[in-house]
């Protein structure tokens, strides 16, 4: 019998404006039997206002299965607690999707990539990220269609990640001496772990930031 997806208290959701593709993050806060409560909604650093009767588009990946999943849901009502919460309406039907969409987030890593026919690496950083992708700032220029190896760490003293994935465009900046591309990546064949550990890291970061705004 197969598991039927499920909201729950912790999980963390992509919510975007029905048609439209910004999406932000939010957390899970509580569940009932006709609505659930999400966190402020955040992506690229700052909060989203939603008004009541507005129609969103919810995605999540479900723990036991890993399958990911996207429902339509209707905002209720938001309430001031001890921070802010939106009230939705809960789904009728999830809906099992290929592909997700992901939060990109403004990051400094440094980075080492090589194309799968080099040997050596070269240096360079990601300047955002998501779980399904990264912008690379490098020297040595690539191609639209390159296929890379990405290796680095989202903290210190953490062992490296290791991607690899397709260039899907790559420009070179603008100024005098700049020398500089920067390329965006899709990751190919990332595992489920390695994608929630990116994921993660990237909803602590926008939390951390809400967190110094409020301050």
């Amino acid at each position: 019998m197969e598991r039927e997806p499920a909201l729950r208290i912790g999980m963390r959701l992509e919510v975007t404006r029905k048609g439209t593709q910004h999406a932000h993050y939010a957390k899970v806060e509580d569940v009932s039997t006709w609505e659930f409560a999400v966190s402020s909604l955040f992506g690229g650093g700052e909060a989203d206002v939603l008004q009541s009767g507005e129609q969103v588009e919810c995605f999540f990946t479900d723990s036991g299965t890993h399958d990911q999943y996207g429902f339509t849901a209707i905002v209720l009502r938001r309430e001031a607690r001890v921070f802010p919460m939106y009230f939705m309406s809960m789904p009728r039907e999830y809906e099992r999707i290929q592909r997700r969409r992901f939060v990109r987030y403004p990051v400094l890593l440094p980075t080492q990539f090589r194309l799968y026919e080099d040997k050596s690496w070269q240096k360079g950083f990601l300047v955002d990220i998501s779980g399904g992708g990264a912008r690379l700032s490098h020297r040595e220029a690539l191609s639209s269609g390159d296929l890379i190896q990405v290796s680095f760490s989202l903290k210190q003293h953490e062992p490296n990640i290791v991607i690899a994935g397709k260039v899907v465009r790559s420009d070179a900046l603008q100024g005098p001496g700049s020398g500089m591309y920067h390329s965006g990546v899709e990751f190919e064949n990332i595992s489920i772990s390695v994608q929630d550990r990116i994921v993660g890291f990237v909803f602590q970061r926008m939390l951390e930031q809400r967190r110094l705004q409020e301050w």
